[in-house]
């Protein structure tokens, strides 16, 4: 910020308040601006710029801790079903249940569960190898099957598919996108 800064000495108690005041107030419209930039208005889950952004950096520290990174990748079936027989509401209703869904599916601590547009949801896990993508696909698919998301849209269902990377030993986090992306 430069000039803005500079204060004389010694301090004049009511212009160094007004700045702090001036900076903090800059602060928290910088964060309100980058929440509104990152998180998607509809389902309320870290857009698709978040999530590249969260995946370069778990790649970078999985790599560093020599553990798994894991990806999945679901995609819901039959929305534009619900699109096409029950209007837009319906629709949109629908998505944000499935996003709900997802996010309350039993994620750890810094798992990541992101929109990657209206019928494409990633979920990031760290540390996590086949086994535990496999349970967490498995636990997925029971929502959809006969958990909360049968009971808002029985037609409903996904296809999910996943990658497990060893970021240590080489790669990209775009190879493992492109690894699972292709649904």
């Amino acid at each position: 910020i430069g000039g803005a800064d500079f204060v004389s000495k010694p301090p004049i108690m009511a212009e160094l308040v007004a700045r702090l005041r001036r900076h903090m107030t800059l602060y928290r419209k910088t964060k309100k601006l980058e929440s509104l930039i990152f998180i998607d208005p509809l389902t309320h889950l870290p857009n698709a710029s978040k999530f590249q952004e969260v995946l370069n950096i778990e790649w970078a520290r999985c790599a560093r801790y020599w553990h798994h990174l894991t990806l999945l990748i679901i995609k819901v079936d039959n929305l534009d079903d619900i699109r096409e027989q029950d209007g837009n509401d319906k629709y949109f209703s629908t998505i944000a249940a499935v996003a709900d869904g997802l996010a309350s599916a039993g994620n750890r601590p810094g798992d990541l569960v992101a929109t990657l547009g209206n019928d494409k949801f990633a979920i990031l896990l760290s540390d996590c190898g086949h086994e535990g993508a496999n349970l967490k696909a498995k636990q997925i698919k029971q929502r959809f099957e006969n958990g909360e998301l049968a009971k808002t849209a029985p037609q409903l269902s996904c296809t999910i598919a996943y990658a497990v990377a060893a970021p240590a030993g080489s790669g990209s986090p775009e190879v493992l996108f492109r690894a699972v992306d292709n649904l």
